[in-house]
């Protein structure tokens, strides 16, 4: 699939989302050697869904997306950081996701 894209004119991409497939972030740095491999949170969402109440998910969501929308690294460490201080109260094992 890569290679598909590289032969339809694909020079280089910015930054790759994965979900946790084996090998696969290797197939992409062999391909594109530049770009950022990032990994994919959505699976990770559905298991937490299992472990929060169901009143809690709006406001759990909305804690994750401080996360992951951060401008800059040291600002999502914070969130990460909040949102441990929070929920690791009711799940101790949530912000390991």
């Amino acid at each position: 699939m890569l290679i598909e894209l590289q032969n339809c004119g694909v020079k280089d991409i910015l930054i790759a989302c994965v979900d946790e497939l084996k090998d696969f972030p290797d197939v992409i740095s062999a391909v594109y050697p530049q770009a950022q491999i990032q990994l994919c949170i959505i699976p990770h969402g559905t298991q937490l869904d299992e472990v929060c109440a169901v009143e809690g998910l709006q406001v759990r969501d909305s804690d994750l997306k401080r996360i992951y929308q951060s401008a800059a690294e040291e600002e999502a460490l914070q969130a990460l950081d909040e949102f441990a201080g929070r929920w690791n109260e009711k799940s101790p094992h949530i912000s390991c996701f």
